[in-house]
């Protein structure tokens, strides 16, 4: 690895250990139902979404509301790797100028219907890495701008979130 990039590994890391105190403290003023910090400034804009989205903040959500959430969201994620990947052209670190609509659909269908899956069970297992050309051109285009890594941390904690409230321990 070169200088650069273990200086990159360290910014990137000294960021989200500045980011976790405050980050923790919003995500935790949110599930208490207090405002925080900004919340003036987010507020019409999650009324917004609220509205053209049909959700009732003060009305709870049953299984099969949450269940089509979950799917409708995971959907847009798709779309938005998708998205990504045809813009690829036009964004900075593209190294293969990959932009095609078939490269496009693969990348986004292998992210999030086969490699999420199975990234918690190859986590725990381990798995020895042999270098092909399909795993450099995943990781250089879609791990770096896949939002699927972004977002599968905030639906397990909503789905903990609802576990633990299921079984009235939150």
């Amino acid at each position: 690895m070169t200088e650069i990039g273990l200086l990159q590994i360290f910014f990137y890391l000294l960021i989200l250990l500045a980011l976790v105190k405050p980050l923790g403290w919003y995500i935790a003023s949110v599930y208490e139902g207090k405002a925080w910090g900004l919340h003036h400034l987010g507020a019409p804009l999650e009324k917004f979404i609220y509205r053209i989205s049909g959700i009732k903040p003060k009305q709870e959500m049953n299984w099969k509301r949450y269940l089509s959430a979950m799917l409708v969201f995971n959907l847009f994620g798709l779309l938005a790797v998708y998205l990504i990947q045809r813009l690829q052209a036009y964004l900075p670190l593209n190294p293969q100028h990959l932009s095609t609509p078939e490269s496009a659909i693969l990348s986004a269908v292998i992210f999030n219907a086969l490699i999420i899956i199975f990234l918690i069970p190859l986590a725990l297992r381990g798995v020895k890495y042999h270098h092909v050309e399909a795993a450099r051109l995943l990781r250089s285009n879609v791990l770096i701008y896949g939002l699927g890594g972004l977002i599968v941390p905030f639906i397990g904690i909503k789905l903990i979130d609802l576990l633990l409230s299921g079984l009235g321990l939150a």
